[in-house]
């Protein structure tokens, strides 16, 4: 199973890259070439893929430590290894590349506080300075620490959880909601929270599905398709509304 998730990462990894690469060449200041973003639209579905199997993959390793509070060392310090070292290497060689070219120093955050948010991955208006697409790993950081919860006590994980559904329920589809309300009233956090309980089915022993081949390839197809209309849908109600 673990092998097949591996290679799922993997295909999502790839398609992200692509992805972004077709967005850049397509951008008039680069090569202008609007058709070559064309076969990779669906990268930007790789992304919720990823929060669905973070959530998954959490689950599954640490579902033994739930209400085990001496276990909260061990996970703390292997969610801690698996992002920061890593991702404060990147960081670093980013940010000292960008500060030797004088026409991009000036997009580099110059207050300190920032810059530590920025190395914590707190979420913060306006996403992730530097690193732009490092938006996700504050959502990785905060499922970590919501999995937390769970280790110490369920029932407070399950309140918080709780509250989590009231924000999204209340703020997402709310045009005059304001950060911190705008980081967690997003589809993120369900995906998250839908991997876990995809991971909870199979531990239990309670989801055989039969022809699992077969359903892969139909998610893989109709999941895209159904993103795009929705995204389209979205978009053609936005435009419609009065003052827009």
């Amino acid at each position: 199973m673990y092998k097949s998730l591996q290679a799922g990462r993997a295909v999502a990894a790839l398609t992200v890259v692509l992805y972004h690469l077709g967005g850049a060449i397509a951008l008039p200041k680069y090569f202008g070439i609007p058709g070559f973003s064309a076969p990779y639209w669906m990268g930007s579905c790789s992304v919720d893929f990823f929060f669905v199997l973070s959530g998954f993959i959490i689950f599954g390793a640490h579902r033994d430590d739930i209400s085990k509070p001496r276990s909260l060392p061990s996970y703390l310090t292997k969610r801690f290894i698996r992002i920061y070292p890593t991702f404060w290497m990147v960081f670093a060689a980013v940010f000292l590349c960008a500060w030797v070219v004088p026409s991009l120093r000036s997009t580099l955050p110059s207050d300190a506080g920032i810059v530590l948010k920025t190395l914590l991955l707190l979420p913060q208006h306006g996403g992730s300075p530097v690193i732009v697409v490092a938006w996700s790993l504050q959502y990785e950081v905060l499922f970590y620490l919501f999995f937390a919860l769970l280790v110490l006590d369920k029932w407070v994980a399950w309140a918080v959880g709780l509250g989590f559904v009231y924000v999204y329920a209340r703020y997402s589809h709310d045009p005059e909601a304001r950060f911190p309300l705008t980081f967690l009233a997003t589809d993120q956090v369900l995906l998250f929270a839908l991997g876990m309980g995809v991971s909870a089915l199979c531990a239990s022993g309670l989801a055989r599905i039969a022809r699992p081949v077969l359903w892969v390839v139909l998610g893989c197809i109709g999941f895209p398709v159904c993103q795009r209309a929705l995204k389209t849908s979205q978009q053609r109600a936005l435009q419609n509304q009065p003052g827009i």
